[in-house]
């Protein structure tokens, strides 16, 4: 799983829009959108710890996902 999809699924979990994510995050929706698409494959580290953040997740299950 990417870290994209990994976005995604929480984002459903927590049923918030990509435009919700992106204003709690302080990002653009349109990044949201390029990260969960996969056409931003290495989002930069303050980014991914944004979306940790509001997702409610380490930066590792992030990443790497959870352990099974």
């Amino acid at each position: 799983m990417t870290v994209g999809q990994r976005i995604r699924r929480e984002r459903k979990r927590l049923a918030i829009t990509g435009r919700e994510l992106a204003r709690r995050a302080g990002l653009a929706q349109s990044l949201i959108s390029s990260i969960e698409r996969g056409q931003t494959l290495d989002p930069r580290v303050s980014t991914v710890i944004a979306l940790s953040r509001v997702l409610g997740l380490t930066v590792q299950d992030l990443i790497v996902g959870r352990p099974a």
